[in-house]
């Protein structure tokens, strides 16, 4: 059983000074549409007991010994985001099995933070490393460049990496990963990444086939900052990173254009990016 957000005529009196939160037409779409499976935005749910899913009210719960905190970071132009300071800081669905099973997207408002190889988001479980779906900072010493990885149980990780050039330093962007399991055989039909920047609204795009895409991912755990890349003991941790808002899907957006359109809108608004000129 799902939520369904609506807005009514009187106020809650229990609900008496707490901040007003007014969704817009593009929100009510996107917490509606049946292929949005999660939505955790850092403004909504966020307490000592954990991070409530927007749509569906499923907790990602502590891992580890602590939460992140919640903060105005001038960088999401001080809307909420959740800092994580150092490496206990992490979060997983408390063996829900949250993640997708099969075609999915995993979509992150957020910064890998200065340290190299950290976890950021995903499907992931301590000890496995096949069919393991994940965010994580590249190799980029000390700089903090985010990729987005597909990591089919190889020793080195992902078989297609994007590793964006988007440091730390350089503001938070939305980046998401995408999978279609289904046969190899033509280009860009199993995978693609797209980030879009904060600051700036530009968008880029890397799409192509991924070794493994006809297999069926194992790993529906969902973790964030909890395991590293290749699912064995928690290390490289999200340490100084930030995340403001993660979305799952169980779609690939780069088959589904107007459901893609309608994220980037609703990211847009809530982050007031400014649309770039033709």
């Amino acid at each position: 059983m799902t939520s369904r957000e609506t807005k009514t005529a009187y106020a809650n009196p229990a609900s008496a000074g707490t901040p007003i939160i007014s969704p817009t037409a593009d929100e009510r779409l996107l917490v509606r549409h049946p292929r949005l499976l999660h939505w955790w935005d850092a403004g909504h749910g966020f307490d000592k007991d954990g991070w409530r899913c927007r749509k569906t009210r499923k907790m990602l719960v502590k891992e580890r010994t602590a939460l992140p905190t919640l903060q105005n970071i001038a960088a999401y132009r001080t809307v909420p985001s959740l800092f994580f300071t150092s490496g206990i800081n992490q979060l997983w669905d408390g063996g829900q099995n949250l993640f997708p099973a099969g075609e999915f997207t995993q979509l992150v408002v957020g910064r890998s933070g200065p340290n190299q190889n950290s976890f950021i988001a995903g499907a992931a479980t301590v000890g496995r490393t096949d069919m393991t779906y994940l965010q994580n900072s590249d190799t980029d010493a000390g700089a903090g460049s985010q990729g987005l990885r597909i990591n089919s149980g190889g020793a080195l990780g992902g078989t297609l990496t994007d590793l964006a050039n988007l440091k730390y330093a350089d503001g938070p962007a939305m980046q998401w990963m995408a999978g279609k399991p289904q046969e190899v055989g033509a280009l860009g039909n199993n995978m693609c990444i797209r980030t879009m920047r904060v600051d700036t609204g530009v968008i880029s795009e890397t799409q192509g086939d991924t070794a493994a895409g006809a297999l069926p991912n194992v790993h529906r755990e969902f973790h964030v900052s909890g395991v590293n890349p290749y699912g064995s003991a928690a290390q490289g941790q999200l340490v100084g990173g930030d995340i403001g808002l993660i979305m799952l899907f169980d779609v690939a957006l780069h088959f589904d254009t107007a459901l893609r359109d309608l994220a980037e809108r609703v990211i847009r608004a809530r982050y007031s990016i400014p649309v770039p000129a033709a």
